[in-house]
């Protein structure tokens, strides 16, 4: 799925960024039948080349696949759990200077 910074999951999950370093972002979830329950996601974006035929030349941003849960995706049941995830990534790609702006 292309990258947006607020979008809707399942049809119950409405997610809304809340911050972004580079490729790395963290999501604030909340329930559609429960406003007052809340959960956080990490991402890391994936960058890819666009279509050959297509107009647009600048790299497509992608949000992770499902199938990329646990390693380029996280939920947290607090946001404290999922800052520490964010800044962890964060540093990582520091580190090894592969932080994407």
């Amino acid at each position: 799925m292309k990258y947006t910074s607020e979008y809707v999951r399942d049809k119950v999950l409405h997610l809304k960024q809340i911050n972004r370093t580079g490729n790395i972002c963290l999501f604030l979830g909340t329930w559609k039948h429960d406003t007052d329950g809340h959960v956080w996601e990490v991402y890391v974006l994936r960058t890819r080349k666009p279509h050959h035929l297509s107009e647009n030349k600048n790299p497509v941003v992608h949000l992770p696949s499902m199938n990329s849960w646990g390693k380029r995706a996280w939920t947290f049941q607090s946001l404290e759990a999922a800052e520490d995830k964010y800044d962890e990534l964060v540093g990582r790609q520091v580190a090894k200077s592969t932080l994407k702006v």
